[in-house]
């Protein structure tokens, strides 16, 4: 005769390590995805920062050649 209880904890142990090992799972791919997305972002940051530099330097040398009188090519329009 098989003990219904030891049978039960049994399954509920198996059941349990089941549980534990998708958990394990899940929270590998997130860290995994959250250290893609920190990647990204910090790229993103980057172009949006290298961007306003070249803006700024853009601005800039239109306004020297404004104070010198040389006329860049896109400024005849």
């Amino acid at each position: 005769i098989v003990d219904l209880k030891l049978c039960n904890r049994t399954l509920m142990s198996m059941n349990l390590t089941k549980l534990a090992l998708e958990a394990r799972r899940k929270v590998e791919a997130f860290q995994h995805k959250s250290v893609k997305n920190k990647n990204r972002d910090e790229t993103i940051t980057f172009m949006i920062i290298s961007s306003r530099f070249l803006f700024l330097e853009l601005v800039i040398s239109q306004q020297l050649f404004h104070f010198l009188g040389i006329f860049p090519l896109g400024a005849y329009f």
